[in-house]
């Protein structure tokens, strides 16, 4: 019986059926602040908001700042030819942050689906500040466990349902440009890490260090309340040029189809920002449910992608400011501007990546970030070892850059694959990947480490060498992986041959399909679109359920 309910929780907990609103709610809406009939509510007031948000969130990349200072606090650990001894236990902290991170951001993007953007930004801060608190605690203690629960833990909860509260309702009010949508959503998480970087620094030299957490903590919490009053969703039926929240990427023409809409007319309330219009309720053949979206073939390979686009960056900025010092024998003054311009490319990379994207192609962009990649990993080790310091700058600033152009790109290429209503979902979900990378990424990075400078010493040139490497395998594989992702709506929803296993599409637009018992056949231009326009005309005549395959999760 227990397990019966149990059971039914978790299936009614991953149905997502949107965020119920009474008439009355939406009509409050219509005003900047709820049901204050001062200010209209425009919906481009969401890009400071969201900017805002996700800069305090985005504060958790400045932590390299914290690992001497609390380590030194802690243990007082000794000074070898001038430089600090790092013992590598702080940084387990944002390893620990990210995992919860990842996995609240997963587990409670149903919630966020049901409950709205502003509860999911209140519960953010509150847990984030819960988490400074703890950690000032922990300080003060000079308990390392108690800075792992406190921030890691506790924090990285807050983090990860403050990082995507933002996100899905940006992807609901603007359907007609997803890309700079979501890269203006995820942007300020850069400029967080830039601004919490000289704050932080500031912060440490005139207050005790439990202090610093105290002060951050406040100021984040009413940061974050402050704007999060502002973020909602849609209106029930908003639309822009005829795309809604429920449209994927290739389907708006085929949704206005006489034989596959149902017309109604919006209501011009809470806002939107152009006059009330015609619109098209897509039809159930071009929609995913969030069940089919997070079992289909391609939400795992862009899982795998997404996480070889971020291992990098991630695990290089959480050292960027050891290597720095340790490496090149900078200074800490310098190790803190390297961090900052780190966090200016990645704010630069998500807001410009996924700008880019709306022309180019979320994928094209993937399989180009991941490419750059692989190179200036693979040349990393070269410039650490010969001193090349500029090249070694050229390097991770390259890699911060489309790390965040991966954060940027990620939301809008899952609302064009399955809808912009199962982005908080779906969104929270990939982000798993960043768990992922967090945890078991950040452990083997660390346990590498400890070997090799156990080894080497701490001060090689050489002592991140076999770190490079695996992450560069990583970054390899993931690269394969996007080549067969696929984003066309022709590759998704028309049926396979007999014996078909794979398909993708070749430079100049060729639909290429792989067998099980024959060679690679290119399929003639001609011949595809006689199979699409037969299938879509198939669907006019309520006859595709005649088809071999009509879900839009089919294999390959």
């Amino acid at each position: 019986m227990m397990a019966a309910r149990v059971k039914e929780a978790i299936v009614a907990h991953w149905t997502t059926h949107g965020m119920e609103r009474s008439q009355r709610q939406i009509e409050r809406e219509r005003w900047l602040i709820p049901g204050v009939p001062v200010v209209p509510f425009s919906r481009y007031v969401l890009f400071p908001a969201a900017f805002l948000i996700q800069m305090c969130i985005g504060s958790l990349y400045a932590w390299s700042g914290f690992n001497t200072a609390i380590e030194r606090y802690l243990y007082d650990p000794p000074i070898v030819n001038g430089t600090l001894v790092d013992l590598n236990i702080a940084p387990v902290t944002f390893y620990i942050a990210v995992a919860f991170l990842g996995l609240t951001a997963a587990i409670l993007g149903p919630w966020l689906e049901r409950n709205g953007p502003l509860k999911g930004v209140l519960l953010g801060a509150t847990l984030f500040t819960l988490g400074n608190l703890g950690t000032a605690l922990g300080v003060y203690l000079k308990s390392i466990a108690v800075i792992y629960i406190s921030y890691g833990v506790v924090g990285g909860m807050g983090l990860g349902i403050g990082y995507i509260s933002p996100v899905s309702p940006l992807q609901k009010w603007f359907p007609d440009c997803r890309g700079i949508a979501a890269g203006f959503a995820v942007c300020g998480f850069g400029g967080g890490s830039i601004v919490a970087s000289y704050v932080q620094k500031a912060l440490i030299r005139v207050l005790p260090l439990p202090m610093v957490f105290v002060t951050l903590g406040v100021a984040y919490f009413t940061i974050m309340v402050v704007s999060g009053v502002t973020l909602r969703i849609p209106p029930p039926g908003y639309t822009v040029d005829g795309v809604g929240v429920q449209s994927i990427k290739g389907a708006e023409e085929l949704e206005r189809k006489p034989n596959l809409q149902v017309i109604a007319i919006e209501r011009n309330s809470a806002a939107t920002d152009d006059p009330a219009r015609q619109q098209t309720q897509p039809s159930g053949h071009w929609t995913m449910t969030l069940s089919e979206a997070l079992f289909s073939r391609e939400f795992l390979l862009i899982e795998l992608m997404f996480l070889g686009n971020i291992i990098a960056g991630l695990l290089v900025i959480s050292k960027i400011q050891t290597i720095a010092t340790a490496q090149f024998g900078r200074s800490a003054d310098e190790a803190v501007t390297v961090n900052a311009i780190l966090g200016g490319c990645n704010l630069g990379g998500r807001l410009i990546v996924s700008t880019i994207s709306d022309r180019v192609g979320r994928k094209t962009m993937f399989i180009v970030m991941l490419a750059s990649q692989a190179i200036f990993v693979g040349i990393l080790p070269i410039t650490i070892s010969n001193q090349y310091y500029a090249a070694f700058l050229t390097c991770v600033f390259g890699v911060a850059f489309m790390y965040g152009g991966g954060f940027g790109t990620i939301p809008a290429l899952l609302a064009d694959q399955f809808s912009a209503q199962n982005t908080g979902a779906t969104h929270g979900m990939v982000l798993t990947a960043w768990a992922t990378a967090g945890v078991i990424g950040g452990l083997t990075f660390a346990a590498v480490f400890d070997a090799e400078s156990a080894r080497l010493g701490v001060k090689s040139l050489h002592v991140y060498d076999a770190n490079f490497r695996w992450i560069l395998a990583v970054i390899v594989l993931s690269l394969i992986v996007s080549a067969v992702i696929l984003t066309n709506i022709r590759d998704r929803k028309l049926p396979y041959d007999p014996n078909e296993v794979l398909r993708l599409r070749i430079p100049g637009g060729r639909l290429v399909r792989f067998y099980s018992n024959a060679w690679p056949r290119i399929v003639p231009k001609a011949e595809e679109d006689k199979q699409w326009n037969a299938w879509v005309s198939s669907l006019h005549q309520g006859k595709a359920g005649q088809l071999p395959i009509v879900h839009v999760n089919i294999e390959g």
